[in-house]
């Protein structure tokens, strides 16, 4: 979970040789360490980092102590400081919440889609969560075994519902007309009556 460590002990260990679907072979062997750790450092793909528009460290955020241990860690690791990874991401997300609902966030971050399936990918997300929080939130992250077919599962179930919950579904005519108020307006579960 140590990136410099495993990036050193990946020469020569654990290689995939792999074949290309045009025929060119290749090897990879710090190429699998480095592809995980760019969703925790975007910076270490500087052309990924200049085409797309990762999301960047929004001055908002500043004011609250979360989010400055966030800048603290961004500025420790090397990291660009115009673009965030996940656990910062998350941060962010979890401290614009109420601050009523703030923890129980922090006790259900729940991983879905092919991407979490990295090795000790769970693991290393909760450490750099830890880091960011220095021991203030009760850290919980959730791997279900399923979690890169969950958007497909949950979909499923949406569908399976029927009629039962048409009334809750939001159109993308909806949703153009009234923006994202209509989340609001017609989903009215609180996780505060939890």
């Amino acid at each position: 979970m140590d990136y410099e460590s495993e990036m050193k002990e990946a020469m020569g260990r654990n290689r995939i040789s792999a074949i290309l679907p045009d025929g060119t072979p290749i090897n990879l062997e710090r190429e699998r360490i480095q592809v995980a750790e760019m969703l925790f450092r975007p910076s270490l793909c500087p052309k990924l980092s200049n085409k797309y528009n990762f999301p960047p460290l929004l001055n908002s955020y500043q004011k609250n102590k979360t989010s400055d241990i966030t800048a603290q860690a961004m500025n420790t690791d090397n990291s660009n400081k115009n673009f965030l990874g996940l656990q910062h991401i998350i941060s962010q997300s979890i401290t614009s919440c109420q601050s009523e609902i703030q923890e129980y966030m922090w006790n259900n971050i729940v991983l879905s889609g092919g991407n979490t399936n990295y090795n000790l990918f769970p693991d290393r997300l909760k450490l750099e969560l830890d880091k960011l929080n220095d021991g203030a939130h009760s850290i919980k992250v959730v791997a279900p075994t399923t979690r890169d077919q969950n958007v497909w599962l949950g979909g499923a179930v949406m569908a399976s519902l029927g009629d039962s919950f048409t009334e809750n579904w939001i159109e993308k005519s909806e949703y153009e007309d009234i923006g994202s108020v209509v989340v609001h307006s017609k989903c009215q579960t609180s996780l505060l009556s939890r």
